[in-house]
């Protein structure tokens, strides 16, 4: 018997240093593994990407014709796009499962236009899907509270995973300098919030920070003017985009992992810095709380103050009850594999297909 084709859209390949392209490539990743006989998968990748595809899977690479024109699309049993308002899209009568990673545009300053039209673009897409996946109970519930999902709708709650390398452990990179310091992660984004750290800074001085993403943004240009202001040039280092090994070196030699978003619809670093038995400090704002539980601590505003005492507080008790709390951090962490992932979008697929 013929096995049902499988297309699973990898757009987000073309760039591995955003969060959507490291998730696309841990997907596939974890796919491949298990490699699931019952089905032929076929991923739609960018063009100049197929040397991350195994040749024993067909690949569909990305063009304008394919995207504009459905008609190119029509011999797939499935269609599984990894990120809500997808580019690339099957016909109609192609089953199509969306992932929704979030309504982060409502959470963070925008035009009355942008969020309209946002909020216009993800109805059409829920409109379209056959099944809806959301990357956590936060993020279905914001969807139900300001969009129109039909009750009949099938829709999973199935969490991201994250991936640590075990050659990780191996690796070494220079600091400035040998004081013990703290870790931040992200796009330079007003959302992300990284000018309390700044501010926060000035009052633990007995340690560095270290904020990694790409730093030329408008957001970047405020996050250097206000370091420059406070003179903390020596002690807050911008790194730009790293790759893994250094950003699993960072968490590993950390103090502590520092996380203030305004707006997440999961929090991958939060989860990647708890698989190192980390100490995280994060917002308790959006999915935040449902991701860390009880296992981080929580800034409950963004006074500078406050913050700094919320940290010291939070390396205190972590000091005081290791090595127990490093372990009850690991295992928490530990049920947000890409394994995990993997098998629950898998069975997915077989209730879809009727397998």
């Amino acid at each position: 018997m013929k096995k049902p084709k499988v297309l699973i859209d990898l757009y987000h390949l073309k760039n591995l240093f955003c969060g959507l392209g490291t998730v696309s490539k841990n997907f596939y990743n974890e796919l491949a593994s298990i490699d699931p006989q019952e089905f032929e998968f076929n991923f739609l990748i960018p063009p100049a990407t197929s040397h991350l595809i195994s040749k024993k899977y067909q690949t569909f690479t990305t063009s304008a014709f394919k995207r504009y024109f459905k008609t190119y699309n029509t011999s797939f049993n499935l269609w599984h796009s990894l990120y809500q308002c997808p580019k690339y899209n099957p016909p109609r009568q192609t089953p199509q499962i969306v992932i929704i990673n979030d309504l982060n545009f409502l959470l963070v300053p925008k035009t009355k236009f942008k969020r309209q039209l946002y909020l216009y673009k993800t109805q059409k897409c829920i409109d379209r899907a056959h099944t809806l996946v959301f990357i956590s109970e936060f993020t279905k519930n914001h969807v139900l509270q300001n969009l129109t999902v039909p009750p009949e709708k099938n829709m999973e709650v199935i969490y991201c995973g994250t991936h640590i390398s075990p050659a990780v452990h191996n690796y070494h990179t220079e600091l400035p300098n040998t004081k013990p310091f703290l870790f931040s992660i992200g796009e330079f984004t007003y959302k992300k919030n990284f000018t309390s750290l700044v501010n926060m800074m000035a009052h633990v001085p007995e340690y560095n920070l270290y904020i990694a993403g790409n730093h030329n943004t408008k957001y970047g240009d405020t996050v250097k003017s206000l370091i420059r202001q406070l003179h903390l040039d020596n002690r807050v280092f911008l790194i730009g985009k790293i790759n893994e090994d250094k950003k699993f070196f960072l968490y590993e030699h950390c103090a502590a992992f520092l996380f203030p978003s305004f707006s997440e619809g999961f929090g991958i670093p939060v989860v990647e810095a708890m698989q190192f038995g980390k100490p995280v400090v994060c917002s308790n704002l959006c999915s935040l709380p449902e991701i860390g539980q009880n296992f981080v601590s929580y800034f409950n505003n963004f006074e500078p103050h406050a913050m700094a005492s919320c940290l010291k507080n939070a390396l205190i008790n972590y000091e005081a009850n290791q090595p127990l709390l490093k372990n009850q951090i690991m295992q928490h962490a530990s049920q947000f594999s890409w394994k995990n992932n993997a098998e629950k979008h898998i069975q997915l697929y077989k209730h879809i297909l009727s397998i």
